[in-house]
């Protein structure tokens, strides 16, 4: 078999999220809406005759935030073992990432990447497991996995991988300030678990029609309440926004779990504003970066490598 094939990996941001408590499971119950947006990693993927099993090389180009995993713990190669438990062959697969969207920001990179690299995995093998299958796969590899092998815009319940579209999804436009520093989920929610949201906060949530109403809407930020507990784990968050909203940068939000703060507008041309004032307000004081993203719309789809390389 020879093969090479690349796909993109949109990021998300929450364009809303609401715990609703702990689960005894231990993780909690969330109500969310996610939307993927034009910043994108690129995964490769090449089919090698000769090699045991999957492998991974990472070229940072300009990511920020927490350090990437590698080797065994990449949310990539832990996605390509998954393949090989199900069909039971190994996976001669070189994959390369080529990383855009910081760790730890909030904004899903190692989700994209992973949902990714199921869909190309199984691609190479000649697509033996279905939808069904990648997504029971997906679930066990992160809460936010499932959400990318769907794309564009999606309510999530559960842990967020109860999923259905949203449609017709919103086109909008962000002014994204990514800190230099990521926040650990794991920490945000642990300082969460002793303030729970009260259930009765999230009615606007238990719908896709409330949804529609109440959380995309540019003019309509909803409210993220992992936020109060990322500011507690990250201390320069706090001051960052801080900062933005005393520029007049409206409708400030977080997105996930941190450390990615952002705002929605209908146009790109209010986006372009924005960002003039976000990059004023920040200087050089904060390290931050400011960029500015779209809708990403549908799930990209899988293209083949000219010339048989990656």
């Amino acid at each position: 078999m020879t093969a090479s094939l690349r796909l993109i990996a949109p990021a998300k941001v929450n364009l809303g999220l609401r715990v609703l408590g702990r689960r005894p499971d231990g993780y909690h119950e969330l109500r969310t809406v996610f939307h993927a947006i034009d910043l994108c990693d690129d995964l490769d993927v090449t089919w090698q005759d000769e090699a045991a099993g999957p492998s991974l090389s990472i070229q940072e180009t300009g990511a920020t935030g927490l350090p990437v995993a590698a080797g065994e713990e990449n949310l990539v190669v832990r996605a390509a073992r998954a393949i090989e438990d199900e069909v039971g062959l190994p996976l001669r697969a070189r994959f390369t990432l080529r990383k855009r969207i910081p760790a730890g920001a909030g904004l899903g990179g190692g989700s994209s990447d992973a949902a990714a690299a199921l869909r190309l995995g199984n691609r190479l093998l000649g697509d033996p497991l279905d939808d069904r299958v990648l997504l029971r796969l997906a679930v066990r590899l992160g809460a936010d996995v499932p959400f990318f092998l769907l794309g564009d815009t999606c309510a999530g319940a559960g842990i967020g991988e109860e999923l259905e579209p949203v449609e017709p999804a919103p086109r909008l436009s962000f002014v994204l300030v990514l800190p230099p520093f990521g926040t650990s989920t794991a920490a945000v929610f642990k300082t969460l678990s002793a303030a729970l949201i009260d259930p009765s906060a999230v009615d606007s949530f238990r719908s896709i029609e409330s949804a529609r109403t109440a959380v995309w809407a540019a003019e309509n930020p909803h409210d993220n309440d992992l936020e109060a507990a990322a500011m507690v784990c990250t201390p320069g968050l706090r001051p960052l926004r801080d900062a933005l909203v005393e520029a007049g940068v409206s409708g400030v939000r977080m997105s996930g779990s941190g450390s990615t703060l952002f705002a929605a507008y209908g146009t790109r041309a209010e986006a372009e504003q924005t960002a003039e004032s976000a990059e004023r307000a920040i200087g050089d004081v904060f390290g931050a970066r400011v960029l500015i993203a779209s809708s990403s719309g549908p799930r990209p789809e899988i293209q083949a490598m000219p010339g048989g390389g990656s």
